[in-house]
């Protein structure tokens, strides 16, 4: 989040050979730098920022091939793969019983075959997995809705998310 906003936008102090300009330190300073006063004045800018870079990691993590979600997609796996004893909760149905129940006429088919039935395991599992990633792809959709749109630099923007009176005396506490 630190390279994001600094040097991406906000950069340095004001300061001209050492010496800070009329007026500074402003805490509504309309010149882009790395003031407190700066940040303050743009903030919805910087709040653009702030946000996208939070949406940009969140569908990075979100998203297969990475560590976090690989661990998360194999946490999600196994957890469905688990029988349910308890009321209430899904129950896994074994694939003997789904194949007796008629529903699973392809697998009765390969029992009777002699094919290898841990092929509804497996199935179940990819269907499990696409659900899973179905729901991670929402992850940004839902940050935008939580926030209250889209990011802009709008005053107005991501009003569920923005703090703006809190974060700007935030800002103003640094030197």
């Amino acid at each position: 989040m630190k390279t994001a906003i600094f040097p991406s936008y906000f950069h340095g102090k004001c300061q001209r050979n050492g010496v800070d300009p009329p007026g500074c330190p402003n805490p509504d300073c309309p010149v882009v730098c790395g003031t407190p006063g700066s940040l303050v004045h743009f903030f919805p800018k910087l709040r653009s920022i702030a946000f996208n870079y939070t949406r940009t990691t969140m569908q990075r993590l979100c998203s297969p091939g990475n560590e976090a979600y690989d661990r998360s997609e194999h946490a999600v796996v196994q957890a469905a793969a688990r029988p349910h004893g308890y009321r209430d909760e899904r129950r896994r149905v074994p694939w003997f019983e789904y194949a007796v129940t008629g529903a699973g006429g392809e697998l009765a088919r390969s029992a009777a075959q002699g094919r290898n039935l841990s092929y509804a395991q497996k199935r179940d599992d990819e269907s499990v997995k696409k659900g899973f990633e179905k729901i991670m792809k929402q992850t940004t959709v839902l940050l935008e809705e939580a926030c209250g749109g889209r990011a802009s630099e709008d005053g107005k923007a991501l009003p569920k998310c923005s703090w703006e009176g809190s974060m700007k005396s935030y800002i103003l506490t640094f030197p």
